[in-house]
């Protein structure tokens, strides 16, 4: 049967896998374990039109235009090899870890180079253009296989930021990886993942199994040894380069030669650890939202610049509220803390940064300004020489989510629009 129906598929560019995608003239492919939120899911698929619907046996609606089939596993399979034929062939790297995920991936897109692409964090909305599902940081197999099969270039090697939700629900289940990274375990997601081993199991289905602000690196592979000039920067900038030079390095599908001489043109992704220089002073925008990476961020900077830190963040809402006190608590090394709203989403900001200052030493500086431009502004008014203003929290990202709306907001932009005001 499963055969029968892939063969009435007249083009599989027209398969959705969502009812969020449907529409007339669509074909949607869809299943559940609950039969009953199957049936509600293709109820509310049938208001839209499609030619038709193929589903498992879970479900018990009769309609001419809802076909079942009796291995709704083997026609997935077979609608994913007509998508890409060869998806499976491809050299697929995975990357995880609580922090680090984007840079060691970004810098290992960098170094492989041709033929290649990254999906992550940084770049969900532009790559998943055609579906209206939520983006993901690690898509679902069936995104990931369309996506590649819309390219119009070659692709050999896909580099994927691996979350540990994707890893927990197997998303992409049917992958084989050529070669695994993982960049650190520390608390975040606990929301999920409700405890730190169940955190590190979710991890660890990937696998079968402070740096000082040097410009040049130096490390040897099995009794060889290479140096080359980098122009990374961040808490464990050398670690994720090191990391995404080894996975480049054992995958043994490159010339490392010609992967060393990508060093030196490796730069940090939008959002890590990018510095801005004005007259008055520098400027850091970091993604670090978890605990540990504040604690890092913070400490490197202490280093790097050998100033006192200003420092301005939140958390996010509806998120692991656990971790908020902890964030206070690695914010108490820097001299200034100044408050704000992360993405607070439908939760009460004061709620949120209460629970931060839980965290926080009485006898700190301490600052709340909820409305996330006023904060930055006031941060960049009492910078100094011999001060440096940190912006954590949001990194690369465009919008704030605050009340179920998204609002247009990037802290660079933010940051610019200031500094030329001034």
């Amino acid at each position: 049967m499963t055969s029968e129906y892939t063969k009435i598929i007249k083009d599989y560019q027209n398969i959705v896998n969502s009812t969020l995608d449907v529409a007339e003239g669509k074909v949607l492919i869809i299943d559940n374990d609950d039969h009953n939120k199957l049936d509600h899911l293709i109820n509310l698929a049938l208001e839209k039109n499609p030619d038709f619907i193929l589903t498992s046996l879970k479900s018990k609606i009769e309609h001419k235009k809802v076909l079942k089939v009796e291995d709704y596993s083997q026609l997935i399979e077979n609608v994913l090899l007509n998508l890409h034929k060869d998806y499976k062939q491809l050299n697929y790297f995975g990357i995880t870890g609580t922090n680090g995920k984007t840079t060691s991936a970004f810098y290992l897109s960098q170094l492989i180079k041709e033929k290649t692409i990254f999906i992550g964090t940084l770049n969900q909305k532009k790559l998943f253009k055609f579906t209206n599902e939520k983006n993901l940081t690690t898509p679902k197999l069936f995104n990931l296989v369309k996506l590649l099969s819309n390219q119009e270039r070659v692709i050999e090697n896909v580099i994927l930021e691996m979350s540990s939700h994707a890893l927990e629900q197997n998303r992409i289940d049917g992958v084989k990886f050529a070669v695994s990274g993982f960049t650190n375990l520390s608390q975040d997601h606990l929301d999920y993942h409700n405890t730190m081993e169940e955190y590190f199991l979710a991890k660890s289905k990937l696998f079968n199994t402070d740096k000082s602000d040097k410009k040049n690196i130096k490390f040897r592979i099995e009794n060889k040894t290479f140096e080359s000039q980098s122009n990374v920067s961040g808490p464990e900038s050398y670690n994720n380069l090191l990391l995404s030079l080894g996975m480049a390095y054992f995958s043994e599908l490159f010339s490392f030669d010609k992967i060393v001489k990508n060093i030196p043109n490796v730069s940090n992704p939008p959002g890590r650890f990018e510095e801005i220089k004005t007259e008055k002073g520098i400027v850091v925008i970091d993604y670090s939202h978890s605990p540990d990476s504040i604690h890092k961020v913070i400490t490197y900077s202490q280093k790097k610049y050998n100033k006192k830190i200003i420092v301005v963040f939140g958390a996010g809402g509806e998120r692991d509220k656990s971790k908020r006190k902890y964030m206070g608590e690695a914010a108490n090394q820097a001299d200034k803390i100044i408050l704000t709203n992360d993405n607070p989403r439908s939760e009460d900001p004061n709620t949120i940064i209460n629970e931060i200052i839980s965290g926080i030493n009485l006898n700190k500086k301490v600052e709340v300004i909820t409305n996330r431009f006023e904060a930055i502004k006031q941060s960049i008014s009492l910078l100094d020489k011999e001060h440096v203003v940190l912006i954590l929290g949001k990194g690369h990202e465009n919008i704030q989510e605050i009340n179920d709306q998204e609002l247009v907001f990037n802290d660079k932009e933010t940051v610019m629009k200031i500094i030329g005001e001034i």
